[in-house]
């Protein structure tokens, strides 16, 4: 029996607060953030993480942390 994945997103999720060094004002750890892996994200799926302030960079997907992060982004729809 083989399993059909066309249809489903496959993600690893990492259960920690990831600190980088910040893009616009190089605090060394001030940009905060979660993310996840996805291997296979569905575009319904990808669509609902837009719409929640997450964004994506290859396979990575993540959400900066509003209230930690020095510089806080916000979607202009």
């Amino acid at each position: 029996m083989s399993v059909d994945l066309t249809e489903k997103s496959l993600v690893q999720w990492f259960d920690e607060t990831e600190r980088h060094k910040c893009g616009y004002c190089k605090s060394p750890n001030g940009s905060v953030s979660i993310g996840m892996w996805a291997d296979t994200l569905t575009v319904e799926d990808y669509q609902n993480l837009i719409d929640r302030g997450w964004r994506r960079s290859g396979k990575y997907c993540y959400k900066p942390t509003m209230d930690e992060t020095c510089c806080p982004q916000y979607t202009i729809k």
